[in-house]
Formats: C-alpha cells, sequence, structure tokens
C-alpha cells in the first residue's frame, strides 16, 4: 500500500470515529439486555443484590425479564420498564419514612376508612433496572467490549 493509500485509510478511520460513541451504543445493546434481563431472571438487582422473596414465599416477579425494554437514542443505551414493574422497582406502600410520605400515607388511610376498601397495594424495593449514573460491572465491560470492537474496526485493527 502507498503512503497516499495508507493515510486515507487513516482518515477513513479517524472519520469512523465521530461516530463510535453511536456505534458502541448499537454493538453494546443486546449484550446489556441481555445481562438486564438475566438478573430479573434470577430474581436479583443489576449489582446482583438478591430481590425480596414474595409475602407468601417464592420469587416474586418471574414475568420481569420480559418487560425490561432495551433500546439506543444516539450514544445512549435506554432501559425502560412500565407498570406494575415500575412501582416493585422504586418500591411502593411505606418504605419511605419522609414527612411527606408519612402525611400521604395517614391520607390513603382516611380515604380507605371512608371508602371501606381494607387493601393497600403494597411492593418492596425490588430494582429491575439500573439506576441513575451507576452502571453495573457486567453492562459496564460490556460497552468497553464494545468499544474495543468498534475502535479496532475504525483503526483498522485485529
Amino acid at each position: 500500500m502507498s503512503g497516499y493509500a495508507e493515510l486515507e485509510a487513516f482518515i477513513a478511520g479517524v472519520e469512523k470515529l465521530r461516530e463510535m460513541n453511536e456505534r458502541v451504543a448499537k454493538e453494546a445493546e443486546p449484550a446489556v439486555a441481555k445481562i438486564a434481563r438475566a438478573s430479573a431472571a434470577a430474581g436479583r438487582t443489576p449489582d446482583g443484590e438478591a430481590w425480596p422473596e414474595k409475602s407468601s414465599g417464592g420469587r416474586a416477579l418471574t414475568k420481569s425479564p420480559d418487560e425490561i425494554e432495551v433500546t439506543t437514542k444516539g450514544n445512549r443505551i435506554v432501559m425502560k420498564i412500565g407498570r406494575p414493574l415500575v412501582y416493585h422497582h422504586h418500591g411502593a406502600g411505606g418504605w419511605s419514612t419522609s414527612q411527606k410520605a408519612e402525611a400521604s400515607r395517614k391520607s390513603a388511610a382516611r380515604k380507605r376508612e371512608k371508602s371501606g376498601t381494607t387493601s393497600k397495594f403494597h411492593a418492596p424495593r425490588r430494582q429491575i433496572i439500573p439506576v441513575g449514573d451507576a452502571i453495573p460491572a457486567a453492562m459496564n465491560e460490556a460497552v468497553a467490549d464494545a468499544a474495543k470492537r468498534v475502535f479496532d474496526d475504525a483503526m483498522g485493527g485485529d
């Protein structure tokens, strides 16, 4: 390969690097989705902590892996869950001890008393997908592996 052809190949590789973040997200998305679904199927948080069991015993949310939606938006991998899983994900029914939460529980109790209902939805926290900027180690490794593959492809590496 002549010097000019090598320079052209290098420039083409650098041009691919402009889109690297988007390519990494697309490349890593299937692996990240698989990891998220596997942790939910095992009844564990994305970091590996076991979920609380159902009040009647046994593992909760057995169908949750099927409800995890994973897509890419630009250079981001986006995970979503819908109702009712979101209530389990954040927890519902008396876990917060803030004054606002206490007032809300008292108000709900008064409404239940008036309406005659006896049950109240309760769901202990069972984190299904990562929250905030904390990326679980297995997902971080999957993204790093994808980044290496994309970079090697862009630079013509092995």
